[in-house]
């Protein structure tokens, strides 16, 4: 029984003062509220001193993963950029090839007349088979390719083989120089735009160091 029960017990006897009583009981009321709320803001206190810590160190962690995201972020986005950057200067570099490829292409004849003479019929010679081939020549090549064709027939017969190529119909002007030889069931195509292609796919490293550098 608490203290305010036997103070209500007591007080009901007979010959008790009733004021007292009451004043009593509501002093002893206070008391034990007060106790209650002493009580109550202890434990609360309690959590919050325990609940404290725990709140900074997940505060901590939320700003540390925050932080985790947004340099991973950063990385992504510096990663993408050096990646664009890359590829752009790559695009830039291809495209820069290609066209030194076709200047090379346009003056391939003009760069050494008489050499590139002497290449064809070296190409021509060599790509002969039966000897009675026709070859097809490019538009710029049709004032020299007759005398191409005469001089390689004689080289044919010196070495005791069928000296009888022809001349064809032209080539179309997508072809800047060379020619394509015709067999009955074979061609052999040593057109500058071939020759060119070959020539930069097989010394591409040191054509692109000589235009850009090191790489």
């Amino acid at each position: 029984m608490s203290e305010v029960a036997r103070e209500v017990t007591t007080a009901v006897e007979p010959g008790s003062n009733l004021e007292r009583l009451i004043a009593n009981i509501r002093e002893r009321a206070q008391a034990e509220v007060a106790e209650i709320l002493s009580a109550a803001q202890k434990q609360v206190d309690e959590i919050l001193a325990a609940a404290e810590p725990k709140g900074k160190s997940l505060a901590a962690q939320i700003q540390a993963e925050a932080e985790r995201l947004a340099g991973e972020d950063q990385a992504r986005i510096l990663g993408a950029a050096r990646r664009a950057a890359v590829e752009a200067k790559l695009a830039a570099q291809a495209e820069v090839l290609a066209e030194t490829a076709a200047y090379v292409c346009d003056r391939f004849i003009q760069v050494d007349p008489e050499a590139y003479e002497r290449l064809m019929k070296t190409l021509l010679l060599a790509a002969v088979q039966t000897g009675d081939e026709v070859v097809r020549w490019s538009e710029d090549d049709k004032e020299r390719a007759p005398k191409i064709i005469a001089t390689v027939n004689t080289a044919l017969k010196a070495q005791g083989r069928t000296g009888q190529l022809v001349l064809g119909e032209p080539l179309g002007s997508e072809y800047k120089g060379g020619f394509i030889l015709v067999g009955e069931d074979y061609t052999v195509n040593a057109t500058v735009n071939v020759l060119t292609e070959l020539f930069f796919d097989q010394y591409e490293p040191e054509i692109a160091k000589m235009l850009f550098g090191e790489l």
